[in-house]
């Protein structure tokens, strides 16, 4: 039978105004994530620290650390109100992700010079070649690293004066590493001293961690925390010891953490190191984690679930394969556990609030390791996204941000009795920026 000719030109017509209307969605959805995009850069760039106040230097981000009852009845942390601290960690994390978002998209004049402001402030926590946690200061004549302002007992004092650790100067030197790219075309070249000390301080003819040895992580050869010798004769031996007599690992015992583990392979894969000890032994492990679905604890220092997922999208981009293998399985774990509203609640976890950390992370890795083929990893892409946009909030200067979860916390053996908590406003809202623009490319993929 023959098909009349009008019936053929309306079924034209039809075709290309259901094309039209499409491509007009997609377009618009484009648009309104620019506009959303622009808003929560000037949100970050508004909370970058204009001039140094006593606590911040210019340049840094804030964060707050909340403690919960049982730190503050034993003199850790502020009973009225949150205490205020700088870090390496915090503002090279957002630098991190600031220079994963301009990479992608160029049009974001706004991120170079936050980075350029950014950079110098953390120097300040270097030494030698490896940083520190906290700030320097001199305490009876001695140079010390310890809090900056948080509110602490005199008997703990000493406590914070910790060792140089694998993790800051892993989030550090990639800070650099990104800035170097972006700002100068250049490549970092990490010095040898760093190397050196990552591939010391593993996990090989030890003690382990009392959480280490419960999830069966014992002499797995992968990077240690704290880059410093548990057993040296020099540390203090009392529990409470001055902060001048030296310093001192946390519960005196090193720990294996997986996000840590993570951020160091990323560092060693940005600056062609992959080939030194401890890197197949790390990966290895991170290999063990999925497949025993054990991410709710093994990062002692980041109670979220979903981290874990995330920082392997990352190292996944900085171009070391070792994660790949596992895309499948863990894009599977954030499908089956995907909520009935579009987002992911932090299971097993402390924080289980903590509801857009849990959902950009999980929604970041799976527009990493997703198919994009694939209806169901599209579906929970566009849900998430949906929830994401669902907790946004608007900040008094009329920006768009979310609000600041925790993304860090004290060590896992202090979490077991209660939380001490680090969140930032500029962390969040960067992270589930990213997150957002990571799932709306990938959704742009056939």
């Amino acid at each position: 039978m023959k098909v009349p000719n009008f019936l053929i030109l309306l079924a034209i017509v039809v075709s290309l105004s259901i094309t039209m209307v499409a491509k007009s969605e997609a377009q618009e959805r484009v648009r309104s994530l620019a506009q959303i995009a622009n808003s929560n850069l000037k949100f970050i760039a508004n909370s970058q620290v204009k001039r140094p106040d006593g606590i911040y230097v210019a340049g840094e981000w804030r964060a707050q650390i909340y403690a919960s009852l049982f730190p503050i009845i034993i003199g850790v942390g502020n009973p009225f109100d949150s205490d205020e601290e700088p870090s390496a960690f915090t503002t090279g994390s957002i630098m991190n992700q600031l220079a994963l978002i301009y990479r992608d998209h160029p049009e974001f004049q706004q991120i170079p010079p936050m980075l350029v402001k950014a950079l110098p402030s953390i120097e300040r926590f270097r030494e030698g070649d490896l940083y520190n946690f906290y700030p320097p200061r001199i305490w009876r004549g001695v140079r010390v690293h310890q809090t900056a302002s948080m509110m602490l007992a005199p008997h703990w004092k000493g406590f914070t004066n910790v060792p140089e650790d694998a993790d800051t100067t892993a989030v550090s030197y990639t800070a650099r590493f990104y800035s170097e790219k972006v700002l100068k075309g250049k490549k970092l070249n990490l010095p040898p001293g760093t190397l050196k000390s990552y591939s010391r301080f593993r996990d090989l003819k030890r003690e382990p961690h009392s959480i280490n040895l419960e999830m069966r992580m014992v002499n797995t050869g992968a990077f240690l925390t704290w880059q410093y010798d548990e057993n040296d004769p020099r540390r203090p031996k009392e529990f409470f010891a001055e902060p001048e007599e030296g310093k001192r690992i946390p519960f005196k015992t090193n720990d294996v953490d997986c996000i840590v583990n993570l951020n160091v392979l990323r560092l060693l894969s940005l600056t062609d190191h992959s080939n030194i000890k401890g890197r197949a032994q790390s990966c290895a492990l991170m290999g063990y984690i999925v497949q025993s679905e054990n991410y709710a604890k093994c990062g002692l220092y980041y109670p979220n679930t979903y981290n874990f997922h995330y920082s392997a999208a990352l190292v996944d981009e900085a171009g070391e394969s070792c994660m790949r293998p596992y895309g499948e399985q863990m894009v599977g774990y954030i499908l089956k556990t995907l909520a009935a509203d579009g987002g992911w609640y932090n299971l097993d976890n402390n924080q289980i609030g903590d509801r857009t950390h849990a959902s950009a992370y999980a929604l970041y890795a799976l527009a990493r390791f997703g198919a994009p083929g694939d209806s169901r990893v599209r579906r929970a892409l566009a849900d998430g996204s949906r929830f994401l946009l669902s907790r946004i909030l608007r900040s008094q200067g009329g920006h768009l941000y979310w609000q600041g979860e925790t993304f860090f916390t004290a060590n896992g053996l202090g979490r077991a009795l209660g939380s001490v908590d680090w969140k930032s406003d500029a962390f969040t809202t960067s992270i589930a920026l990213g997150a957002l623009l990571q799932a709306d490319r990938a959704l742009a993929t056939p």
